[in-house]
């Protein structure tokens, strides 16, 4: 009997600290190009989900996957400042 195919280990290698600051310093001219189109368009979605969810105003909310903070972002305005988004991922 054949023995089962081994993957190979990946590196349990942490990037340096300054390796990742570097990526995502670079990385943030593009979250700051695009972060109005991209919440213009996550509009379009998560107000009629948060109008399913009879989210309003002075609600708690928790998202949880909140990812790039989508529709976290979007509910904290249906909550107005007297409600709270707590968002996760």
């Amino acid at each position: 009997m054949a023995a089962p195919n081994t993957p190979t280990p990946v590196s349990k290698r942490a990037p340096e600290k300054s390796q990742v600051r570097t990526d995502w310093s670079e990385r943030g001219v593009y979250w700051d190009k695009w972060s109005d189109t991209v919440g213009e368009t996550a509009d379009v979605f998560n107000r009629p989900l948060g109008a399913i969810a009879e989210i309003g105003p002075g609600m708690t909310v928790l998202d949880l996957a909140s990812g790039a903070g989508e529709p976290a972002l979007t509910f904290a305005a249906m909550v107005g400042p007297e409600g709270h988004v707590t968002a996760t991922d």
